[in-house]
């Protein structure tokens, strides 16, 4: 099984001073996208998180389950929708 990323690994990801969405790797395979960094909080026991892959819809999960996030995509505007092309 792959090592768990920690809280303070996860929060230096998706706290980069130019935001880009973050791709979550998860233990069941599956890979959720946080668009924006208010679309995530880590709980303040550093044991879980709330997860808004779409901005609407929420997922918690063990920080457990996160084995990877890798950023990437383009820079996300203030309401987490990407930037308008001109």
């Amino acid at each position: 099984m792959a090592k768990a990323m920690d809280a303070e690994n996860l929060m230096s990801a998706l706290s980069a001073k130019e935001f880009r969405p973050v791709d979550l790797h998860l233990v069941d395979g599956r890979t959720l996208r946080v668009e924006h960094p208010d679309f995530f909080l880590i709980f303040p026991n550093r044991k879980a998180a709330l997860v808004f892959p779409d901005g609407v819809h929420f997922e918690l999960l063990n920080l457990e389950a996160i084995v990877r996030a890798v950023p990437g995509g383009n820079p996300a505007t203030p309401n987490g929708a990407p930037p308008a092309s001109s």
